[in-house]
């Protein structure tokens, strides 16, 4: 049934996708039951993660106003990811289920970190899906925010970045404002659009800071 709201939000048809999934809940399927539909095709489940963090009081607004926010200090995440205090998580499922493996509350953002390899410097596309928000950096330059995600679904935007030969690293921060889960799925593609051997992610400690 994932696959079917996959497909209706891909044509475009919104509504049907949304009803999908609504009918999803009311049959009393988790996110995680209905991970089984979704096929592993490179999605990304090795990840560092950590938090989760209150928001502000005075962010609060700006979040549902959608304009960025809480800004990300890389000195501060550089030092928390050296200092180990970003835990390693693997996934069975593409979905990461933050507010399963978290139990965060309502207004709290979790950062996450993991590296992509890459044999070439070359063009790529990240294709994300999130729950209900998420900021991402590749190799400490942002190249996607929205903080305003009503609904989950996988490879619901494509963002084209421009991958470094070696190791890439790329940071999130993942928003939970309220609802039943939180989480995101992210997977890279080359440029023509495939998942090949010269691309594959590992959720390490950088040997050289970051």
């Amino acid at each position: 049934m994932i696959n079917l709201a996959e497909s209706y939000k891909r044509k475009g048809q919104h509504d049907q996708a949304v009803w999908v999934l609504e009918d999803i809940r009311k049959k009393g399927m988790s996110l995680s039951d209905t991970e089984r539909y979704i096929l592993d095709r490179g999605y990304i489940k090795e990840w560092l993660i950590n938090g989760y963090y209150h928001v502000s009081d005075s962010d609060i607004d700006s979040i549902k106003d959608s304009k960025r926010t809480h800004p990300v200090s890389y000195v501060e995440i550089s030092e928390k990811i050296k200092s180990r205090e970003f835990q390693k998580i693997e996934s069975p499922s593409a979905f990461i289920d933050l507010k399963k493996l978290l139990d965060n509350t309502p207004y709290t953002f979790t950062y996450v970190f993991t590296q992509i390899f890459s044999l070439e410097e070359q063009k790529a596309s990240l294709l994300v899906g999130a729950d209900d928000g998420l900021a991402i950096w590749l190799n400490r330059d942002k190249v996607y925010e929205d903080n305003d995600k009503a609904w989950w679904f996988p490879d619901e935007d494509t963002i084209h970045v421009n991958l470094k030969q070696g190791w890439n690293e790329l940071f999130m921060r993942v928003l939970y404002t309220k609802g039943h889960y939180c989480g995101f799925t992210v997977r890279i593609a080359d440029s023509e659009g495939k998942t090949t051997d010269t691309l594959y992610s590992k959720a390490s400690y950088p040997s050289h800071g970051i």
